[in-house]
C-alpha cells in the first residue's frame, strides 16, 4: 500500500463513524470513479460473492433474508455456473444457501445447456472471466445474451481482473448486473476490502443486507480503515500513468529472464498475461530433467522470497507485479545462491 492509503486509513481509524453513512458516502464517489451506476465495499471478494448471491436470492426481501441459508422459502434459489469454471471460490455462493446447477464440461459450453439449466428456480449465472477458463466456457457476451433474454442476472468474479483499469466499467458496461473486485492484489489497497460495482437498484439490496446488519453478510463487514483506505487506493490507481507502469512491467520482466538466465542452468522465457489471466507479464524459467521446481521453490523460501511453481510445465515464474528494482537484486542474489546450492548435490 502506498504512502497516502496508510495514512487515510489511520486518519479514520482515529475517529467514529456512521458505518451506513460512509458506505452510501464512498459508494457514490466509487461509483463516480469507476463510471458505474453505484458500489459497495466489502470485505474481500469472497465476502462479495456471498453478499451478491444474497442478492441475487432475496433481492429487497429483508425477511427472506434473515431466513438464508435456509432457501425452503425462496422460489428462485439456483446459481448457474460453467464447469469449467467451477473453482475454490464457488464455496461463497454456497454458503448463501443457494444450489449450485453447473453446465458443460471441461471441453466446452453450448448455448442450449445454459438456455436449458434456465427455469422458474434460476436466480442468477456466476461468471468467471479469468483466461485461464476460456478454452471451455461460453463467451461472457453470449452468457448476457441469453441471460437478459430470459431476466436473469449475471454476476461476474472479476477479483483478480486488473490490470487493465478498464475492467472496472467494461464487464457493467457489457451488461453484466454486479461485478466483484479485490481492492487488494493490483489496486494496492487493504488485503480485507473488495468491491461490488453495478446496478444501483441491487447494490441498495446490498447495503440493506450488508453489515452492521445481522444475518449471513454481517461476517463480509469491512472495518471503516479498510473502507476509506480502498477508496484511497482506487484514487491512485486511476490517477498514475499506466502506459508508464506497463512500460516499467515489461522492463522489470525482462531483468527477471536475464536473471534466470544467468543461473546458467535454468532458461528464461516471457509469458503475456498474470496467473489469472490479467494483462501483464512474467518471467518463467524451464527446468532440466535432474531439477525439482517445488524444491527450487522451497529454498527461495527459506531465503524469504515466495516464487511460483507452474507444476503442468515445470517452470519456476517470477512475477513482476509488485517488486521495486532494489527488491529485484534481492530476488537475483537468492536464486543464483539456491540454484548453484542444488547444481552442487547433483
Amino acid at each position: 500500500m502506498s504512502s497516502e492509503t496508510l495514512e487515510v486509513m489511520a486518519q479514520s481509524a482515529d475517529s467514529f463513524v456512521d458505518m451506513h453513512e460512509l458506505q452510501v458516502n464512498l459508494g457514490k464517489r466509487i461509483a463516480e470513479l469507476t463510471r458505474n451506476e453505484a458500489a459497495y465495499v466489502v470485505n474481500s471478494a469472497t465476502g462479495g460473492m456471498l453478499l451478491a448471491a444474497a442478492v441475487a436470492l432475496c433481492r429487497d426481501d429483508l425477511y427472506l433474508f434473515s431466513r438464508l441459508p435456509d432457501v425452503s422459502e425462496i422460489p428462485k434459489n439456483e446459481m448457474i455456473i460453467m464447469r469449467s469454471q467451477r473453482n475454490a471460490y464457488c464455496a461463497s455462493v454456497q454458503a448463501s444457501g443457494a444450489k449450485i446447477i453447473e453446465i458443460g464440461d471441461a471441453d466446452e459450453t453450448l448455448d442450449w445447456m445454459l438456455e436449458g439449466a434456465i427455469n422458474e428456480r434460476t436466480a442468477a449465472i456466476f461468471y468467471f472471466p479469468n483466461k485461464l477458463y476460456h478454452r471451455a466456457s461460453m463467451s461472457l457476451e453470449k452468457v448476457i445474451e441469453i441471460a437478459k433474454r430470459n431476466n436473469i442476472l449475471v454476476i461476474a468474479d472479476a477479483a483478480s481482473q486488473l490490470p487493465p483499469k478498464e475492467n472496472l466499467w467494461r464487464y457493467t458496461e457489457m451488461g453484466v448486473d454486479l461485478a466483484i473486485f479485490s481492492g487488494g492484489k493490483a489496486l494496492n489497497g487493504p488485503q480485507s476490502s473488495g468491491l461490488i460495482l453495478g446496478r444501483q437498484d441491487l447494490i441498495d439490496s446490498c447495503i440493506r443486507f450488508g453489515a452492521p446488519v445481522h444475518g449471513i453478510c454481517r461476517s463480509c463487514k469491512a472495518s471503516r480503515e479498510s473502507m476509506v483506505g480502498v477508496l484511497a487506493a482506487l484514487e491512485t490507481y486511476l490517477s498514475m500513468d499506466h502506459d508508464e507502469f506497463n512500460r516499467e512491467l515489461s522492463e522489470k520482466t525482462d531483468k527477471l529472464v536475464e536473471i534466470i538466465d544467468s543461473t546458467g542452468v535454468l532458461k528464461g522465457f516471457r509469458v503475456e498475461y498474470g496467473p489469472a489471466g490479467q494483462e501483464y507479464p512474467r518471467a518463467f524459467g524451464t527446468l532440466p530433467d535432474s531439477f525439482s521446481g517445488s524444491e527450487l521453490m522451497d529454498a527461495m523460501r527459506n531465503e524469504g522470497i515466495f516464487i511460483g511453481y507452474d507444476k503442468p510445465q515445470d517452470c519456476i515464474f517470477l512475477n513482476p507485479l509488485n517488486l521495486d528494482y532494489e527488491e529485484i537484486e534481492i530476488v537475483k542474489t537468492a536464486l543464483i545462491k539456491c540454484v548453484a546450492d542444488m547444481k552442487a548435490t547433483r
